[in-house]
């Protein structure tokens, strides 16, 4: 649309010019110490709106040429960060598939560009731990105090082989575990919670917006099967949940 005013506005100046030296017949006279310089009306306007034209071309190509390098780091910036958010989903999508070597590492590129910290933090440390790093998870867990706000919140569903509580006591911050079994164990005002959890979960399972995690079924529960599933997660290639049930 702003192109084709220009174009419009251009074709109405061709038009306006020739006109007005039709009409207006004047001239402009530039006296200089030693020149008299005399140019009809419509060549002196047309002189000023070259100026003018040339004037702002030249003062745009400067100021692009000054704004380069702020250009150039800012499109460098946005490139790290559209880079860390495809390391963030590749890690989110690479850890519910149960690629947890590929998900650690995927947290890892995206911890380090800065991108959704906790989240990153969280997923590489699980995803260590599902394939016994023990070493590698506590580590990561040591970051934890580093990234939360002061009088925040930690919760976890695990039990961490180790965690240092005392660096949270800097910032105090306060530890919550979750347990699904609490509520129905002791019996806690909450307890009808838990029953519309499980049905708010089953609704989205039949509308097939949560996907069972389940990669494996190996059929039945003998020595067999067990050898078998185990050996598939010791080799830390198992993708998902691995499933045995009946005996």
């Amino acid at each position: 649309m702003r192109a084709l005013l220009c174009i419009i506005g251009l074709f109405a100046l061709a038009v306006a010019l020739p006109v007005a030296a039709r009409y207006f017949p004047g001239y402009v006279l530039l006296v200089l110490p030693s020149h008299r310089v005399e140019l009809s009306l419509s060549f002196a306007v047309i002189l000023l709106a070259a100026g003018f034209v040339l004037t702002y071309i030249l003062l745009r190509a400067w100021g692009l040429t000054v704004g380069m390098p702020a250009r150039a780091q800012a499109f460098r910036r946005e490139q790290r960060r559209l880079q860390a958010q495809r390391s963030f989903q590749q890690a989110l999508i690479a850890f519910f598939e149960g690629r947890y070597g590929r998900a650690e590492r995927a947290a890892r590129e995206s911890l380090e560009a800065g991108e959704a910290p906790g989240l990153c933090l969280a997923i590489a440390a699980r995803s260590a731990h599902e394939q016994k790093h023990f070493q590698l998870r506590d580590d990561y867990l040591q970051q934890i105090p580093d990234l939360l706000e002061a009088e925040g919140q930690f919760a976890l569903i695990d039990d961490p082989k180790s965690l240092d509580v005392l660096a949270f006591k800097r910032k105090s911050l306060s530890l919550h575990w979750e347990s699904m079994f609490t509520r129905s164990t002791f019996r806690t005002p909450q307890f009808a919670r838990q029953g519309e959890i499980l049905r708010r979960v089953a609704q989205l399972v039949d509308r097939g917006v949560i996907r069972s995690t389940v990669a494996e079924h190996f059929g039945t529960i003998n020595a067999a099967n067990l050898k078998r599933a185990h050996a598939l997660l010791e080799s830390g290639t198992s993708r998902g949940k691995i499933v045995l049930e009946g005996f």
